[in-house]
């Protein structure tokens, strides 16, 4: 029987591969990474993902390579959605069969295989696609972030590897590529069943999934000298950028005098403040007491709808005096993106409440919905998205994974924006929404999905200082990261409780004016870092994301981190 609590390395020919947990995870030829991850999944009526169990899980390796077999059940909320598995290795090939049958009645809006293709290894590579009645096309993976699906209708791909021909065949359903960077993945993905066909899908019991991909690697060039466990730098390219404006997200409550010490120690630059004036029934003034007590400058996120007059009446009764707004993002409670026609009616209003501060739009949700329905940038000061790691993949190396894909999406933004300033509002572990949601989802819902143990782990730490990090290099202007204080913030006055992410903020408010040296991790799924300069005076930051103890080099210097440590030197 195989341990599903411990990953497993696999090897066949050159191919060498990562079973985790019934998945199949950086699939590597010789030094190449050629797939992120192959895997199936059961989508419910809301695109959440069911979780899956495994049993029966065994191996049988051979000279040749290898064979799995394992079951697996997919169940929660009615849905109840059984599996067959078989994963062989031969040679330079890979087999990945699933057979699955539904156990009870429930509404579906996806079965079946992904594969996750490396962003950093494909984009600009042509790839040729085979189409359901046998003809090809040849297309190229996006180098800026795609609105829309790249490829379509796909039973098979071919592209240039480093060292390589990779070849991948898809049996049981038609495949489409969709981007993920739209959504903060590190990938390009691709997936069953095509999105321009009816969702949800009703699904009786005994009703059947059979579905296999087939990966073939033809070589051209095998370079083996790579070693992931030896030779970790953090190169520094010798350019310098200076910090966004980093703040909180406001909630509401009303901070202790211990909390709100520690809130003032990380010297912020503002609080985000959500206010809704859509007619909705808002106490306001809550919203408001933590910038107040803190003193510090209001990012404005003003909820509301067309209606400019009864606009301006609600904003006359709130009592501004000793606030200074920041900036402002008005969001239109009626469409997901900001529309010129909604800023044209409540601009003129924000001006005669608030003065010159700057109006951005964009939206509340993922870069996604601007990417799809952009903004007019000339009606705008600056353009404004959220993001969280957890849109498609849970797991502590996927959220990992998705920090890098900050520079991409930035750079994306800034080609929407017509290179108007760029402010990312709220990040956070969790999604905070459903913007895609065909069934409604209730207040205490959505709240109890937003919590993660893990926000208050050195894991949130690691992949925050991974994000700043690449946020800085993108040359974003703002970020709002998290919450002020409780299960969503930074701090806690029950036990008086710092959270490990806290120490990240304190560091970097106490050289708010430094510059940050630009690096690059030799290996960024194993270890990143941050280096900033004041005056001569150079400080770090640096994270250990493996259960191992790694040594760094910088420059001249060997710098040791312990399994999952967080390391601030000066």
């Amino acid at each position: 029987m195989v341990d599903m609590n411990n990953p497993l390395t696999l090897s066949t020919g050159h191919l060498e591969v990562l079973f985790e947990n019934g998945f199949l995870r950086y699939i590597r030829f010789g030094n190449a990474e050629l797939l992120r991850m192959i895997y199936f999944a059961v989508r419910d009526s809301n695109w959440g993902t069911v979780p899956h169990h495994i049993t029966n899980a065994t191996l049988t390796k051979n000279p040749g390579g290898f064979l799995l077999h394992y079951e697996c059940t997919c169940k929660q909320k009615g849905i109840d959605f059984r599996w067959e598995c078989r994963i062989e290795g031969t040679g330079n090939t890979l087999t990945f069969e699933i057979n699955g049958e539904a156990h009870s009645h429930f509404d579906a809006n996806r079965i079946g295989f992904c594969v996750l293709h490396p962003i950093d290894q494909c984009a600009g590579k042509e790839v040729r696609i085979t189409h359901s009645n046998g003809s090809s096309t040849v297309k190229t993976f996006p180098k800026a972030i795609a609105p829309h699906q790249p490829f379509k209708d796909i039973k098979g791909m071919a592209w240039e590897a480093d060292t390589s021909e990779v070849k991948l065949f898809f049996e049981g359903d038609v495949f489409e590529t969709e981007d993920q960077r739209n959504w903060l993945d590190a990938s390009y993905k691709t997936y069953c069943t095509p999105l321009e066909l009816p969702f949800p899908l009703s699904w009786e019991i005994g009703k059947t999934v059979s579905q296999r991909i087939r990966l073939e690697v033809i070589p051209r060039l095998l370079d083996t000298s790579f070693d992931q466990g030896t030779d970790l730098k953090l190169n520094i390219l010798g350019n310098t950028s200076t910090l966004p404006r980093l703040g909180l997200e406001a909630n509401g409550r009303i901070p202790s005098d211990w909390e709100l010490q520690k809130l003032k120690d990380l010297q912020l630059s503002f609080l985000r403040v959500e206010i809704r004036l859509d007619g909705k029934e808002e106490n306001v003034e809550s919203n408001l007491v933590q910038a107040k007590r803190l003193q510090l400058p209001i990012e404005l996120i003003l909820f509301t709808n067309n209606n400019a007059s009864a606009l301006g009446n609600r904003l006359k009764k709130i009592n501004w005096e000793g606030l200074i707004i920041m900036s402002i993002l008005a969001l239109n409670t009626e469409t997901l993106t900001t529309k010129r026609g909604f800023l044209e009616k409540v601009r003129p209003v924000l001006r005669a409440t608030f003065g010159k501060a700057p109006i951005g739009g964009g939206t509340d949700h993922y870069f996604t919905q601007i990417n799809r329905e952009r903004p007019p940038s000339n009606s705008i000061d600056f353009l404004s998205f959220s993001a969280n790691p957890q849109v498609h993949a849970f797991d502590d190396l996927s959220i990992l994974e998705t920090a890098q894909t900050f520079t991409s999406v930035i750079e994306s933004a800034q080609m929407i924006s017509g290179g108007k300033p760029i402010h990312i509002s709220p990040i956070t572990l969790k999604p905070r929404s459903n913007p895609d949601a065909t069934v409604a989802i209730s207040e205490e819902e959505q709240a109890r999905a937003r919590l993660d143990h893990r926000h208050k782990t050195p894991l949130n730490a690691l992949w925050t200082l991974a994000s700043l990090k690449n946020i800085i290099q993108g040359s974003a202007a703002q970020a709002t990261f998290f919450q002020t204080l409780g299960d969503e913030g930074l701090l806690s006055d029950s036990g008086r409780s710092l959270f490990p992410i806290y120490e990240v903020f304190a560091f970097l408010g106490q050289r708010k004016n430094a510059l940050a040296i630009q690096t690059e991790s030799s290996h960024p799924l194993v270890f990143e870092g941050l280096i900033l300069e004041e005056n001569g005076k150079r400080s770090y930051i640096l994270g250990n994301f493996t259960e191992d103890p790694i040594l760094i080099r910088i420059e001249e210097r060997s710098i040791g981190l312990r399994p999952k440590e967080l390391k601030f030197m000066d």
